[in-house]
């Protein structure tokens, strides 16, 4: 997924050594995050909201430009 990609710092500094699921879109990693209490998703917060899954980590892209 282009989202690990656009994170990756973050990723490597934050959670470190958790598998990553690769999926189609961050729409699908949200929605499906919603039947997944443990999981966590690179979305954007419409998806969140849409999804009602929450949010622990806001503007976590490596570079500004960059949009998951």
């Amino acid at each position: 997924m282009q989202a690990f990609g656009q994170c990756e710092l973050w990723l490597d500094k934050n959670l470190k050594g958790v598998e990553r699921i690769n999926v189609s879109s961050t729409s699908r990693a949200a929605r499906m995050l919603k039947d997944d209490p443990n999981g966590a998703a690179i979305s954007s917060r419409i998806c969140a909201e849409l999804y009602n899954t929450g949010i622990i980590a806001e503007n976590i892209q490596d570079t500004k430009r960059n949009h998951a």
